[in-house]
């Protein structure tokens, strides 16, 4: 009787592990910088998030993904206040279960086994790597992309193997309106039609190119057209729009020879990278899951050996073609998607341990398809008898890493264990000031002491402090704005204990590990901590030349900076040039009124605080306290109606703010 349910059921099995593994992470608070996006103005305003499906300006980023914010409106409509982090853990969590089950029913219809399909499944689900994808709240959303692509090539399957023609189309009607869902949830997923003929390559072979198999176009020719058309009312261009917070357009290519060099040798080293990450698995973000390993030259030993084992890898699983059609799919799933995934060819390349999550499924593919070869010789006991220990290793792994995610103390504790000598001063640090300014002292583990901490920033001064910029450093982890941070630290470490022959060592080291806009903001960013305003003023300049459209640069730090180092003159130019930059947006005629108002232009602080509360402009998400002085500014000068007209707009992207509230109840008590 158990069997036959088992049998029945197949697919419930990955859906039921994961849901007994995960379901106290829907307790878990928020563990990432990043999440409150999911919380942020398109997330919580009907007109600003209907806004996104034609206008991308009102994010940061090149990106187009107006159903993740769709879904983030609903889900803080359904929870409120409660849905940050409960109701996002929770839609989070059911959203993985739906993936596990299309998951387990696609590769039963790919691979024919419902035993190889659950295996398969359960080790992806049961990997610490997916630890972040299955638990990290701004994921959560992405995820339905995952279940979206899923059910398309389902649904493609089941129109291969249907003989009535009103079923058939049917389900690719259904197939095609999936993936443009996918596609407006998460740009990340575009490589999935190759998946598709993939599948259909190893099932039919060479009649994919007959006119009966002519519906596999389909994607190509009316899906992806009408996805470029929507992005391109929404971004100003199929791919180029108004850059906010991202260093480098995911699209710029560069000469032929910069595809090339990234194409045969950086790519061959990230993909071992990600090979390394399934068989020697770690679980977190900013560790050494995300610390990858690049030759320092074009002929490193290192270098060589990627490129090498990469086109073994691809000779092998074309020799085993015939024999083995599975093996050839599982690997250039792989390769196809993790390409995309971490953007090797474009120059903004990015690794993220989250981007392994799909492009895995291609690897266990791969390794599974030989034993579906050798299945007379490795029978089913066979196979559980090998996959069980597997299973348990990696299942205690992933135990081991699910605390990492409940909070940012646990997080920091985690990577300042694990991280590499040059992440670990700054997460020691960021553990211990956590602790402290929580006061939860008790929680930290007894080897991390503030005597550690200062033994490993000397160890990183004595590794890294004079830094000779080669290819490892140009295109390795240090270049990633959560790596680079490590300066900063040092920075501070080094001026307080008065070493000031190392601190300009280190200086002109960051410079040697990015000379954009990363670099020299942190520099100024230093250089006003220490007093040194003209030089701050001088490295901020920088910065922004290198990118004037990254807001970031605009901040607080900017208008004191400005103020002290004596170049209002030459800073208001700078602003009047950032508004003509992103006129649109609230963010630059807020930073004006608050650089006028600082220099006591009362007259010019009220007019462009005006123009920032103008409901056309596009509301600063996660920008409440701005919203907040410029309300008590309007207060100030009696302008009781303008106050509650600005209070209002912030109170649309976060109506739980209780101290806009109380600020709008004083001044209907004033009035």
């Amino acid at each position: 009787m158990l069997k036959e349910i088992l049998k029945r059921y197949y697919y419930l099995i990955p859906a039921i592990v994961f849901a007994l593994l995960y379901f106290q992470t829907i307790f878990y608070g928020s563990a990432w910088g990043d999440d409150p996006m999911v919380i942020s103005a398109p997330a919580k305003d009907f007109k600003t998030m209907a806004q996104v499906f034609y206008d991308n300006s009102i994010y940061s980023g090149v990106h187009y993904f107006p159903l993740f914010y769709l879904q983030c409106f609903i889900v803080n409509m359904v929870f409120g206040e409660h849905a940050f982090p409960f109701g996002f853990h929770l839609y989070h969590y059911f959203s993985n279960i739906l993936v596990c089950i299309l998951a387990t029913v696609l590769f039963f219809r790919v691979t024919g086994s419902k035993l190889i399909s659950i295996l398969i499944i359960l080790l992806w689900v049961v990997h610490p790597v997916n630890v972040q994808n299955f638990t990290r709240l701004l994921v959560g959303p992405g995820v339905m992309a995952q279940a979206f692509c899923f059910t398309f090539l389902i649904l493609y399957l089941n129109a291969k193997d249907s003989n009535n023609l009103k079923i058939k189309n049917a389900n690719l009607l259904f197939a095609n309106c999936f993936l443009l869902l996918s596609l407006l949830t998460s740009e990340s997923f575009v490589f999935f039609p190759l998946i598709l003929y993939l599948i259909f390559f190893v099932l039919i072979g060479k009649k994919i190119f007959s006119r009966d198999y002519f519906y596999l176009l389909y994607p190509l020719i009316i899906v992806f057209p009408l996805y470029f058309f929507l992005r391109t009312i929404s971004c100003g261009g199929i791919f180029n729009n108004s850059v906010d917070t991202e260093f480098m357009q995911w699209t710029e290519f560069g000469t032929l020879k910069d595809v090339l060099f990234r194409a045969f040798w950086l790519a061959p080293q990230l993909l071992v990278h990600y090979f390394k990450l399934i068989f020697f698995p770690f679980g977190l973000i900013d560790s050494k899951a995300e610390w990858y390993k690049v030759g320092s030259s074009l002929f490193s030993t290192y270098s060589v050996f990627c490129q090498l084992a990469i086109t073994v890898l691809i000779l092998l699983a074309l020799y085993l073609y015939k024999k083995i059609p599975l093996f050839l799919c599982g690997i250039v799933w792989f390769f196809i998607s993790i390409a995309l995934c971490i953007q090797i060819f474009p120059l903004f390349t990015i690794t993220g341990i989250r981007y392994i999550c799909i492009p895995m499924l291609g690897i266990l593919l791969a390794i599974f398809s030989l034993f579906v070869h050798k299945k007379n010789f490795f029978s089913n006991k066979i196979l559980i008898m090998l996959f069980i220990p597997i299973f348990i290793f990696l299942t205690l792994r992933t135990m081991y890493y699910l605390s990492s995610s409940r909070d940012f103390l646990h997080q920091w504790i985690y990577c300042a264990k694990e991280a590499p000598l040059w992440n670990k001063p700054q997460y020691l640090a960021k553990a211990i000031d956590t602790a402290w300014d929580e006061k939860r002292e008790n929680e930290l583990p007894s080897w991390l002491t503030e005597e550690v901490f200062e033994k490993a920033v000397y160890d990183w001064i004595d590794k890294y402090l004079i830094i000779k910029r080669d290819l490892s450093i140009e295109y390795g982890p240090m270049q990633m704005a959560y790596n680079f941070y490590a300066f900063r630290g040092v920075f501070k470490f080094l001026h307080i204990d008065g070493q000031l022959e190392n601190l300009n060592h280190a200086i002109n080291s960051s410079l040697q590990v990015n000379d954009s806009w990363l670099g020299w903001y942190e520099i100024a960013r230093f250089l006003k901590q220490a007093n040194q305003w003209k030089p701050a003023w001088k490295a901020l300049k920088n910065a922004i030349q290198s990118n004037p459209k990254v807001k970031h640069s605009y901040d607080a730090q900017f208008i004191e900076v400005a103020i002290k180092a004596g170049v209002a003159h030459e800073a208001n130019e700078i602003l009047d040039k950032y508004i003509l930059l992103a006129s649109s947006s609230s963010h630059p005629y807020f930073v004006k009124a608050f650089f006028l108002s600082e220099l006591g232009d009362t007259d010019g602080a009220k007019k462009y605080f005006l123009q920032a509360s103008d409901p056309q402009k596009l509301l600063g998400a996660g920008e409440g306290d701005m919203y907040y002085f410029a309300g008590n500014f309007f207060m100030k000068y009696g302008m009781y109606e303008d106050a509650k007209k600005v209070l209002r707009l912030a109170l649309t992207f976060d109506p739980f703010n209780e101290k806009i509230k109380s600020k709008l109840k004083e001044i209907e008590q004033q009035l």
